[in-house]
């Protein structure tokens, strides 16, 4: 009678749901805006990908299911082990939950690993490499903007179809800068065309010039210029001394930012064609949002700071629905909600990481052609969902294979 007394005592106990890891028992969450501060890519992620990323945490309200919601920021300096070592801190000591951001590709790819470790969300908004959906793919993981592959089929089909048929390529010398060389020349030759050539420059070059003479001396038509941040810059610049456009050769850049054409201005970038998810005055939705991101930062937002707060905002709306910062049940409900921001509409989160939204072929103004300091881009053509993504039928991507 005292067993059977104890334990119809204790069943009310025994039949009380244990605490799952679905619970956020921790006081806060924590989002480690892990970026490039002072070197190569700063102007386009950087600074500004710390404050957007708090905007989209202040726009959430600052909390979620009465837990604190915190974003804390730390520079890489483009060196893998270094961003290894932070990201291996934060998610052992400091209690982050996902991470966002990591241009470059190595530590990109680095990065993603060791959060893949930890069962912990990794949002890359600023590498290219296609590896990160592909071959190394994580099922924490995801490439939020652009790849290599969807740059090279938007600007390299379009530019082809338009009598750009010889290229010749100057190429970071990079894993993210040779996966896209690769990519386009493949496209290139598919179409009908050829390449002609190709020269690769370490990252910390500033002087162009041989590469620009080899450029020229192969006469072709397009001049790829893959590159990024302060490179682009400064390739361009020197491109405009050495008469490149004016010789009868168009430039495309795959990897451009609006603050690169703010910095350059207008009669070195007019004629670029580029590819972007994101320009500041598309719309009244991004208008809204590029005015207050320069209210704060006093420059319009790129693609990239775009890609961190809607990136961010995602998180959020999943750890909300999962209620739970476990890494793959979060990422689990960022691939069952569609994606619709002020950047996108009815995207979609795939299997492989990499996102499902239109995105837009952009063409920079001449000076007579802007009507305010930061009017550079008109639409040329929009690019619908999966149109410049890879078939997952043929990914390399595990999960896929899975």
């Amino acid at each position: 009678m005292k067993r059977r007394s104890m334990v119809l005592a204790l069943l009310p106990l025994l039949c009380r749901p244990s605490p799952t890891r679905a619970e956020i028992t921790r006081e806060k969450i924590k989002i480690g805006v892990l970026t490039d501060l002072s070197t190569e890519y700063a102007a386009f992620s950087g600074p500004g990908s710390v404050e957007a990323a708090k905007m989209a945490v202040e726009a959430w309200g600052g909390s979620l299911r009465g837990k604190q919601i915190e974003v804390i920021a730390a520079d890489h300096q483009e060196k893998p082990d270094i961003a290894t070592t932070i990201a291996g801190r934060w998610f052992d000591e400091e209690g982050v939950d996902m991470i966002v951001d990591c241009p470059g590709t190595s530590a990109a790819l680095a990065v993603q690993e060791v959060a893949k470790r930890h069962n912990k969300v990794f949002i890359t908004t600023a590498s290219a490499a296609n590896s990160l959906s592909g071959k190394s793919c994580s099922p924490t993981g995801m490439q939020w903007i652009f790849s290599s592959y969807t740059n090279a089929q938007a600007l390299g089909t379009g530019v082809v179809r338009d009598g750009g048929d010889s290229w010749f390529f100057i190429t970071v010398d990079n894993a993210g800068g040779i996966s896209f060389e690769n990519d386009v020349g493949a496209i290139v030759r598919a179409a009908g065309g050829k390449v002609l050539g190709s020269a690769r420059f370490p990252l910390t070059t500033t002087d162009f010039a041989s590469y620009m003479l080899q450029a020229q001396a192969s006469k072709a038509k397009i001049i790829g210029l893959v590159s990024a941040g302060q490179s682009t810059v400064t390739a361009l610049k020197q491109a405009a001394e050495f008469g490149i456009v004016e010789g009868g050769a168009r430039i495309v850049v795959p990897f451009f930012y609006v603050t690169d054409a703010h910095s350059l201005g207008s009669r070195i970038t007019r004629g670029l064609v580029i590819v972007s998810p994101f320009y500041w005055d598309l719309n009244d939705a991004t208008r809204a949002f590029g005015k207050a991101f320069y209210a704060r930062m006093k420059f319009m937002p790129t693609q990239v700071h775009a890609g961190v707060n809607t990136g961010v905002t995602h998180f959020l709306k999943a750890v909300d629905a999962a209620n739970s910062v476990d890494g793959r049940e979060v990422v689990k409900a960022m691939r069952a909600i569609p994606i619709n921001d002020f950047m996108t509409r009815n995207g979609q989160l795939r299997i492989d990481g990499s996102v499902s939204r239109e995105r837009y072929l952009f063409q920079v103004k001449g000076p007579d052609e802007m009507q305010g300091e930061w009017d550079f881009y008109k639409p040329l053509r929009k690019l619908n969902g999966d149109e410049v993504l890879p078939p997952l039928a043929s990914s390399d991507c595990p999960l896929v294979k899975q």
